[in-house]
């Protein structure tokens, strides 16, 4: 049976948010002349930031539709309902996935996504505890849970 979904739109909106958010960050960085590295300029209007926090949040997306549909396929309403509330990786080992690469990235993932959506402020001048992460740094590796989902799922 035939389902609609937006699948395909959230990864179009992660892949296309994510190749501005690399754009934004080239733009920023001009080689040091003598060669050893670059010098990064200030974004005022915070945009490689922002397309990362777009990275993530759309291949949360990506991921819920992606696996609610093949669940629906494999097993049918029910049993996707109740494989839809698992944790990412549960969600993963429920459709059959035993590589331990892919459910590592998976439970990295949703950490990774719980923090962008639940953010929690920090006083200024205490010490984070664990040391803060790079919403850039977040957005590349959600893309590349995103290319292995791909693998598994999509390309199969």
């Amino acid at each position: 049976m035939p389902y609609l979904s937006n699948v395909d739109v959230f990864l179009a909106m992660a892949e296309e948010s994510y190749a501005a958010m690399q754009e934004a960050m080239s733009a920023g960085r001009t080689p040091k002349p003598d060669g050893s590295g670059y010098i990064i300029t200030y974004d005022a209007t915070r945009s490689a930031f922002k397309h990362a926090c777009i990275v993530i949040a759309f291949s949360a997306m990506f991921f819920e539709a992606l696996t609610y549909l093949i669940s629906l396929q494999r097993f049918g309403k029910p049993a996707a309902t109740k494989i839809d509330r698992m944790l990412y990786e549960e969600r993963l080992v429920a459709l059959g996935v035993a590589d331990p690469g892919l459910l590592t990235m998976a439970k990295e993932f949703r950490g990774i996504r719980k923090e962008l959506v639940h953010e929690k402020a920090v006083e200024l001048g205490k010490v984070i505890d664990p040391a803060p992460r790079y919403a850039q740094h977040m957005a590349d590796e959600a893309m590349k849970f995103v290319a292995a989902l791909k693998v598994q799922f999509v390309a199969a």
